[in-house]
């Protein structure tokens, strides 16, 4: 049997409506979800499912609205879980089976960091930058970023968090310790959020940062895939976001 996958879920916006009833809806997601029930109203929950069905996964739920300490707690439980990949998705975030097997096979590889592509929620753009007239950096169903990623669904192999864990301070919370990988930060008047500031910590640590490709993912009700060209596939309201924000699609 293959080793569990490490998943942690970040559901501040679901614990934030779901008020005193939120442990006993945490319970009944997460129960149908290990059964491969992809019957939930939360993409997340939807995609934990559908991960599920391609390997024994190991989930982790955090609740706090407080992002950066969520991120990191769940950092300190992946390298005590023993598991060799760690799966992150955001509640809003919703991919299907395929692009999950994909993604796992891209992390097992790689032995670094692969991220999906997703629309912002606000639809003003992509998590990331790819740059089209740099085909050099298309490698099958990869692309090397020189920039950061959002981490809507990424995957981070054990190698990576346990070079950069000895990098950054360490916290001491409910009597377990995890180091503070996800956090904010301002350069040169530009304010960085956790997931950029962390991978671009990986990439100047010399760890591969990469982007899937022809992965469909939807983020907030924005769907999207980005081809091996380089090409950026949308539905119409998608294109509809992008196009009233200014972006290009």
């Amino acid at each position: 049997m293959a080793a569990p996958v490490f998943c942690s879920i970040f559901c501040y916006a679901l614990a934030k409506i779901s008020g005193e009833r939120w442990p006993e809806i945490r319970a009944k997601e997460l129960a149908e979800a290990a059964h491969g029930e992809g019957q939930s109203s939360w993409p997340g929950f939807r995609t934990l499912a559908n991960l599920v069905r391609l390997r024994p996964v190991q989930t982790y739920v955090d609740g706090s609205t407080l992002i950066t300490k969520a991120r990191s707690r769940a950092s300190g439980e992946f390298l005590r879980s023993g598991s060799d990949v760690w799966v992150t998705i955001d509640d809003d975030v919703e991919a299907p089976k395929e692009t999950l097997e994909a993604l796992l096979e891209a992390v097992i590889r790689t032995r670094a960091i692969v991220s999906v592509p997703c629309i912002l929620r606000d639809g003003t753009g992509l998590t990331v930058q790819a740059h089209r007239q740099d085909k050099r950096r298309v490698d099958g169903n990869l692309y090397r970023l020189d920039d950061g990623t959002g981490l809507g669904l990424v995957a981070f192999h054990h190698d990576v968090i346990k070079k950069l864990a000895p990098m950054v301070p360490h916290v001491t919370a409910r009597g377990q310790d995890f180091p503070a990988l996800f956090q904010e930060d301002v350069r040169d008047g530009e304010w960085i959020g956790e997931d950029y500031r962390m991978t671009r910590l990986a990439a100047r640590m010399g760890i591969a940062v990469y982007l899937l490709l022809d992965a469909p993912v939807v983020h907030a009700g924005l769907a999207c895939q980005m081809t091996r060209d380089l090409e950026l596939l949308v539905d119409k309201k998608t294109r509809e976001s992008l196009v009233k924000a200014g972006a290009s699609a």
